[in-house]
């Protein structure tokens, strides 16, 4: 797996061309940038309201953020390249994965920061998913919403 604190070559491109494309096209002001716990694994939960939500909330921050994607978007292949390079790893919604679970439990005992839009899918209404919530609070992983 690597190092699974560093951001990937593809990370760090994207990093450094977004903000150039973002920056004059929405207006964003990042508030607590340094909020994520230094050298230790957390999970970055939010809601989902826009596609967008996920490049904004990179940006927001230093470290990179590993998002749990629904596994229909790595279907396709030039889709899936694309947001793996970005740290992306798929889940299967509507079903307990453990799969993506112990994946995103070994991102963050080896430091990483794991993202989770809390819902499970793009809504304009939050309604956090309180299973996932609990079963994070279960496991005494550091949790910023």
């Amino acid at each position: 797996m690597g190092d699974l604190t560093k951001n990937t070559p593809f990370y760090n491109f994207a990093k450094g061309l977004l903000p150039i494309i973002f920056k004059p096209l929405y207006f964003y002001k990042v508030k607590n940038k340094n909020s994520l716990p230094q050298g230790q694994g957390c999970v970055v939960c939010c809601n989902h309201i826009s596609m967008k939500d996920p490049v904004f909330l990179g940006l927001a921050q230093k470290r990179m953020i590993r998002y749990m994607a629904k596994s229909e978007l790595f279907q396709n292949k030039f889709v899936s390249k694309i947001i793996s390079a970005l740290g992306a790893f798929p889940i299967q919604r509507g079903k307990h994965d453990e799969g993506a679970i112990n994946l995103a439990e070994e991102y963050l005992k080896q430091g990483a920061v794991v993202g989770i839009f809390i819902e499970g899918t793009r809504s304009t209404f939050p309604n956090p998913n309180l299973r996932l919530y609990k079963e994070i609070r279960k496991r005494n992983i550091p949790t910023l919403f």
